[in-house]
């Protein structure tokens, strides 16, 4: 079962629960300029066969989430096709809710665990390996234990920018994608990855299991109809 066939599953879940109610909105776990998540609470899931903690990312600056959901999540596809070994630190689903034809919000995994534990993005910029001295620092502070997570950002830079060289010189941040939970490394954020490509050309430089035009139907299909919490 590849990553959007098992998405699919988990979203039926997702939407059974939004219909009995069972998700209820929490605190905000984080926020960036334009965007803000929101665990909403967690269900077992039957698919995975152990709970599965659902957010909401939802936009407080009038970002259009239509174009981001879609982008994103074909991102995703190809990242779980093309970079298997990164597919552990991607969001287990991912999706959006509509209501009366507009996409209100973004859901996904809480890697918070609904607030059970903190979520950092990753401080050091893509472009620079950070020193040993910043990283013992960071531990003396009592920060995250950067150190231990080294090597596998390391990997995971090294195949993001395999991916997309352009990863390699861009002047913006690439952090944004990175967070750290749990003392794991996690990607949540997928709006820097292949920045300046259509989601055609996305398809036809990383082909899926999908045609462009059965992924469009597959967004359209597995949208939630749903009311915020």
């Amino acid at each position: 079962m590849n990553y959007l066939e098992r998405n699919e599953l988990i979203l039926q879940e997702v939407g059974e629960q939004f219909h009995t109610h069972a998700f209820r909105r929490g605190r905000e776990v984080g926020q960036s300029h334009a965007i803000r998540f929101t665990a909403i609470g967690s269900y077992p899931s039957s698919v995975l066969g152990h709970d599965i903690h659902v957010g909401l990312k939802e936009s407080i600056q009038g970002e259009e989430l239509e174009t981001r959901s879609d982008l994103e999540l074909a991102r995703i596809a190809v990242i779980a096709k093309h970079q298997p070994f990164l597919a552990s630190a991607l969001p287990v689903f991912y999706g959006c809710l509509t209501e009366n034809g507009e996409r209100t919000a973004i859901v996904m995994e809480d890697f918070s665990q609904g607030e059970k534990y903190k979520v950092k993005q990753w401080p050091y910029r893509w472009a620079n390996i950070p020193s040993m001295s910043e990283l013992l620092e960071a531990q003396k502070q009592g920060d995250m234990d950067y150190f231990s997570l080294l090597n596998s950002w390391l990997v995971f830079k090294e195949k993001l920018i395999h991916m997309d060289q352009g990863l390699e010189h861009e002047d913006y941040d690439l952090t944004s994608m990175c967070f750290t939970a749990n003392n794991r490394l996690r990607l949540g954020d997928f709006d820097k990855l292949f920045f300046y490509r259509s989601m055609e050309q996305i398809f036809t430089d990383f082909p899926i299991d999908l045609t462009f035009e059965e992924f469009v139907e597959y967004t359209r299909r597995n949208q939630l109809r749903a009311n915020l919490p």
